[in-house]
């Protein structure tokens, strides 16, 4: 898949989340939280802190998600 098909289906994934489908969102998280630990655990050389980063990015990124415009990728904002 390109990146262009993979933001599509990420926009379309934020869009289902926003309009009461939580399973969406789910599927954000299954798609983005490997990559995301990784980034962590190379950045805090924890495994437990990851872990708690990875947990309230999702969290915060949920109940913040109807701010995301689309100006960079999902995991690029889920990331920053």
């Amino acid at each position: 898949m390109n990146k262009s098909m993979a933001n599509q289906d990420d926009q379309q994934l934020i869009r289902r989340t926003l309009d009461g489908h939580n399973e969406a969102f789910g599927h954000l998280i299954r798609k983005y939280q490997d990559r995301l630990y990784n980034g962590m655990v190379h950045i805090l050389r924890s495994e437990p802190e990851a872990e708690d980063v990875v947990q309230d990015a999702f969290v915060l990124a949920f109940t913040k998600l109807d701010s995301f415009k689309g100006n960079s990728a999902f995991f690029t904002w889920l990331y920053i």
